[in-house]
């Protein structure tokens, strides 16, 4: 053979070679670009018959997902693979590439089980937002979505959106820490007006301040919403008045979280005169809100004629002691007040707040949250080792909640281990749970009254051991009480610590014995 022919075959068979890596390279080019997001949203599961009937659910859900990984060249997440087939499905600080947050997506379509979903800490852009959307058009099961910390403001927004307008399923919206501005208020105006469906709106942590007034009118049309959070919002001056003029028009809200914001003393006028309209609104929270003296004395005018409100939270404002006592003798002396807890964490109370606190609960069960006590005539403070206490006795309270669970109960819900035990953290988060934050100092006072083999646990047996204890001992008082009465020694009645309205109707006073 030359070496011409020689020359020649080696040309040829490179360029065969060079012409095999091109089309090789031409239908990966293909099958990329055809996994796109209309494509990732087809079932690519095997043809074999045999293996669908073979696999459950979730293994087709894994290998699907597996499958469209490796078309895509990412790395499968293990995370996400555990919580497919479940009801919720939890997508938290994954630093997703779009390619990977579009293999979930794609696997999420075919999932027919879950009904809650949490996208946190993702930066989503328009792509991005297009998924997301496409998913919530599919999945019209879906109750609860979370979408927060994934800087959503802007073009994002509106397409989330106009997918969500369409959702009557959801009844949770979470978009809290997305960085949400002014002009993205059209959009969170439709989401108010128009998801038929929602009930509890989380907004806390975005800057939407300035449009008050457009939210404030938004609020005011919508029947449906109970839970509203506004938190960290930068709302202040005339946004405070918008919202609160929203509320006086609002018929269904039922918890309005506006805390840190800056109502100041123009929103508390405004709050003052919505209260005396709202017939709904159960708990308002206006906790460190810039609320000074003059601005509690005008939202209190309303407070004092609501009569659904049951819970107020006053913390971190700078309310003076002697004013806080004023307030609460204003609640106190109207009879018509609806109102059952005070929240004034940072906030410090004198003698004369529990003086008149104690006359209050002799009426009725009243809850007081604050920092700690100034003494009388004096500007020191009592030392008061428990910080953040609440004014009723922790046994007291901890039988107020066996009033409405029983021992069994109880164990049951907070027993995260199931060690048929109840540890000395397991009780505090009963507490919290409950609505009664509990103090460590007061937590020993539980755990001492229960703790009867010193194990530092409680079980079954000691919580009924604990209510039938406190049952003997009210059930005493109630005895002495009676004798006396009928020996007309009313003097020692009134030193006797009656037991809280808990388990009984406070008793009326009754009229002093004429002489014969």
């Amino acid at each position: 053979m030359s070496l011409s022919e020689v020359k020649a075959g080696v040309a040829n068979r490179t360029s065969a070679r060079m012409s095999r890596k091109k089309s090789h390279a031409a239908n990966k080019h293909v099958t990329i670009t055809t996994t796109e997001i209309n494509e990732d949203f087809r079932d690519d599961s095997s043809d074999d018959g045999d293996k669908k009937v073979r696999d459950s659910p979730v293994t087709t859900l894994r290998n699907m997902y597996r499958q469209m990984c490796n078309v895509l060249r990412v790395i499968p997440s293990t995370r996400f693979t555990r919580q497919l087939g479940s009801t919720k499905v939890v997508i938290k600080d994954y630093g997703l590439h779009r390619k990977e947050l579009r293999a979930i997506i794609a696997t999420l379509l075919n999932d027919s089980e879950f009904r809650e979903l949490e996208f946190i800490g993702q930066r989503f852009q328009r792509k991005e937002a297009t998924y997301i959307s496409r998913l919530v058009h599919a999945k019209p099961m879906l109750t609860r979505l979370v979408i927060s910390n994934n800087h959503l403001s802007g073009p994002c927004m509106k397409i989330l959106c106009a997918a969500l307008i369409d959702a009557s399923a959801v009844r949770h919206l979470n978009l809290s820490g997305n960085g949400l501005l002014d002009h993205d208020s059209d959009s969170v105006i439709k989401l108010i007006e128009e998801m038929s469906g929602l009930r509890e709106l989380i907004l806390n942590n975005n800057e939407l301040g300035a449009c008050g007034i457009q939210l404030g009118k938004a609020i005011g049309e919508n029947d449906t919403i109970k839970l509203l959070d506004l938190s960290w919002n930068h709302i202040r001056g005339q946004g405070a008045v918008g919202i609160a003029r929203g509320l006086m028009e609002n018929t269904s809200l039922k918890n309005l979280n506006l805390a840190w914001n800056g109502f100041g003393f123009e929103g508390c006028v405004a709050l003052s005169q919505a209260l005396q309209h709202n017939t709904n609104l159960q708990i308002l929270d206006l906790s460190n809100n810039r609320i000074h003296p003059p601005a509690i004395w005008q939202l209190i005018e309303g407070v004092v004629q609501n009569k659904t409100l049951t819970t107020l939270k006053l913390a971190l404002n700078p309310i003076p002691a002697n004013v806080i006592s004023v307030v609460l003798d204003r609640i106190f002396k109207n009879k018509h007040c609806g109102l059952k807890e005070l929240d004034l964490q940072g906030i410090v109370v004198d003698m004369n707040f529990l003086e008149t606190l104690a006359m209050l609960e002799k009426e009725r069960l009243f809850l007081v949250r604050y920092e700690t006590i100034l003494r009388k005539g004096d500007k020191s403070l009592v030392d008061v080792t428990c910080k953040n206490v609440y004014n009723v006795d922790p046994i007291k309270i901890l039988f107020f909640m066996k009033h409405h669970l029983r021992s069994i109960d109880l164990l049951l819900r907070y027993d995260t281990d199931s060690n048929g035990v109840l540890s000395r953290e397991e009780l505090k988060n009963a507490f919290e749970a409950e609505g009664y934050p509990i103090s460590d100092s007061a937590l020993d006072t539980v755990i001492n009254y229960l703790d009867v083999n010193n194990d530092g646990q409680i079980d079954l047996i000691e919580l009924i051991e604990g209510e039938r204890k406190m049952k003997r001992k009210q059930l005493k008082k109630k005895q002495d009480q009676d004798y006396l009465l009928k020996l007309g020694d009313l003097s020692k009645k009134t030193k006797m610590d009656e037991f809280s309205q808990t388990f009984k109707k406070p008793q009326k006073t009754l009229p002093t014995q004429k002489k014969k």
